[in-house]
């Protein structure tokens, strides 16, 4: 049988619950303990997700970023291509 855990280890582990409901939501903390489902907070933390990516795909230094690869991949491209002899 296994050893019953100390009384730090539960006030431990009660306190990270805690911290991870203050973190990201209490929708969290409903689930954690089965009072919600768990497609909600998966909902929530995906359209999080889908906003913060397409936040991140717009902005300036993402574009520039990919403006410079293409830019790049374009002018080896015509280092890369066979000369031509008239």
């Amino acid at each position: 049988m296994p050893e019953p855990s100390p009384p730090s280890d539960l006030l431990a582990e009660w306190l990270d619950s805690w911290r991870w409901a203050s973190t990201l939501g209490w929708e969290f903390l409903e689930t954690l303990w089965s009072l919600r489902p768990p497609e909600g907070l998966r909902m929530r933390l995906l359209a999080e997700a889908r906003h913060t990516t397409a936040e991140y795909l717009r902005s300036p230094a993402f574009l520039e970023l990919m403006r410079a690869n293409m830019g790049a991949m374009t002018f080896s491209q015509r280092l890369m291509s066979p000369l031509r002899i008239h």
